[in-house]
């Protein structure tokens, strides 16, 4: 897996490819400056066109029943 990580220093990012076993103890130092880099937990999401709603209503309608829910929790699935 792909996993970036930066500098908190010098801000120079870097990414490396390991598996996820060998990403948790992982030390990554940085190339410019030598300072020990920490992991970008940023995520991306790729949906495919299978999984997206087909009309604006169903959305919509998933919305309105988040927003109103008696108990004022925003999930509707536990």
């Amino acid at each position: 897996m792909l996993y970036k990580f930066i500098c908190p220093k010098c801000r120079n990012t870097t990414e490396i490819n390991v598996s996820a076993d060998e990403i948790k103890g992982k030390k990554v130092i940085c190339g410019r400056c030598n300072e020990l880099m920490r992991r970008d937990w940023k995520a991306s999401m790729f949906a495919a066109d299978a999984d997206k709603a087909s009309n604006i209503e169903e959305t919509s309608y998933l919305n309105t029943i988040m927003d109103t829910r008696p108990s004022g929790k925003t999930r509707s699935i536990y």
